[in-house]
């Protein structure tokens, strides 16, 4: 049985499928504050899936999961008002220093044989690191955060005429996120980490 087919059969196809009958619903009968929300619930579905796969799947607690998280989140935000990037690349490099940020803060508990404990202190303390760091330097908001601009008029800009799109695009992107664990989990690699 090959992974295509696995996926099919799982849990995640039919919570997908259900996702999108709930997407569809809101977008039919929901006004725009109701489909912020969903918007909203779409990231946070986002960051269970992946605490799921490091706690869930690989067993390993971590304590400052959202550091990583909102690193991604804030460099696109920040590459969007202080570079004018357009927000589609700044996910890219977001995602990308995240994932960097985490291999770091994992290469010395995984690589060196320490207790599993020592990850889960590291992640904490990197989401105080990131925490105390962002909101001492004034460039990138301080205590209030950061807000993309208001600029822009196409969807290189991420701009839309509708909050529709919005939940569009996030639901596509869960979409996507979901099927690769899913499919990362039932392949040969999902196999080896269980």
């Amino acid at each position: 049985m090959n992974s295509l087919s696995r996926f099919v059969r799982s849990q995640t196809a039919t919570a997908l499928v259900a996702m999108w009958l709930a997407i569809t619903a809101a977008a039919l009968f929901l006004d725009g504050y109701w489909i912020g929300i969903m918007v909203g619930l779409l990231g946070w579905i986002l960051l269970a899936a992946s605490w799921n796969m490091v706690g869930g799947l690989l067993g390993q607690v971590s304590f400052g999961h959202s550091a990583f998280f909102g690193l991604g989140a804030y460099t696109a935000v920040y590459l969007a008002t202080a570079h004018g990037i357009s927000p589609w690349l700044g996910m890219l490099i977001g995602g990308l220093l995240a994932a960097l940020f985490s291999m770091i803060v994992g290469y010395l508990p995984f690589r060196r044989g320490l207790s599993p404990l020592v990850f889960s202190l590291l992640t904490l303390a990197s989401s105080y690191v990131l925490l105390f760091a962002v909101s001492g330097i004034p460039a990138l908001g301080g205590t209030n955060g950061l807000f993309p601009p208001a600029v822009g008029q196409s969807v290189w800009d991420m701009r839309f005429d509708s909050p529709v799109s919005y939940l569009l695009l996030a639901g596509a992107l869960t979409t996507f996120a979901l099927a690769t664990i899913q499919i990362l989990y039932s392949g040969r690699l999902g196999f080896y980490w269980r």
